[in-house]
């Protein structure tokens, strides 16, 4: 009776422990999307009336700045490694802005970008750039 009650807790445990293996050693699934070598700056704001934007995006390989837009034109330039200062000038709205060209893939995740400054169409310099968010994301997606 012994020997059955210790068999059978064997068992039990060698079952548990090999079901709870295979869990164990799977890799989480990943939502992350694949580096890419372009990414898409987009301009989140229910105001319609920029006129000039002053960026800076941190992040590394930075190759090129193309407009998304002829609605506007687009200066880039390198004044630090891994830092980014871009100027918009035109009639910006909400939307695509332009693309990062990137001399190696990477993801969004890789990159912040921080509004610094905002003048209206008439020439205004906006009180509160925090209502002109930009953010980044992979080409296509």
């Amino acid at each position: 009776m012994i020997t059955s009650r210790r068999y059978s807790g064997t068992l039990a445990v060698s079952l548990l422990v090999m079901a709870c293996g295979d869990r164990a050693t799977a890799p989480p699934p990943s939502n992350a999307p694949p580096p890419s070598n372009n990414l898409v700056a987009s301009l989140a704001s229910a105001r319609i009336d920029a006129g000039a934007i002053v960026l800076t995006i941190v992040g590394p390989d930075v190759a090129s700045i193309e407009s998304a837009s002829s609605a506007f034109q687009v200066f880039g330039g390198f004044p630090s490694a891994g830092e980014t200062r871009v100027v918009l000038l035109g009639d910006i709205a909400p939307g695509a802005l332009f693309t990062l060209k990137l001399r190696s893939p990477h993801t969004a995740n890789d990159y912040s970008v921080r509004v610094q400054q905002v003048a209206t169409r008439v020439g205004a310099l906006a009180t509160d750039s925090s209502a002109y968010q930009v953010t980044l994301h992979a080409l296509g997606m």
